[in-house]
């Protein structure tokens, strides 16, 4: 079992004491991982990669999970925009979005009717 400790650094400023670490604004957490998983980091991390630490490594990995959730939730949202048009649930906009807004509210109160 292979263990890995991971900083977020969003200061620029990085002080590191014996046996404690002090970073302006960050977290970290201590991460258990099987062997495989931690040679898996180190072929990706260091000399020749294009990451030299693990710590950036992980959070490049985290990075790209955020955004493909984030991009599966506005996925949903356009497709829920599309049944809301097929079953005609719109308001036209005429350029005053609170009206706009308080209509498609009175609407959706009445159930579209």
């Amino acid at each position: 079992m292979a263990f890995i400790d991971i900083f977020r650094q969003d200061a620029i400023v990085y002080v590191k004491k014996t046996n404690s670490s002090f970073c302006s604004m960050a977290s970290s957490i201590n991460l258990s991982l099987t062997d495989e998983l931690r040679q898996f980091i180190d072929r990706n991390c260091g000399d020749g990669t294009l990451f030299a630490t693990p710590s950036e490594f992980l959070r490049d990995l985290l990075r790209e999970k955020k955004e493909r959730l984030e991009a599966a939730e506005m996925r949903d949202a356009i497709l829920e925009g599309y049944r809301d048009l097929i079953h005609g649930r719109v308001v036209e906009f005429t350029g005053n979005l609170r009206a706009t807004l308080k209509e498609s509210q009175r609407r959706d109160k009445q159930g579209w009717k």
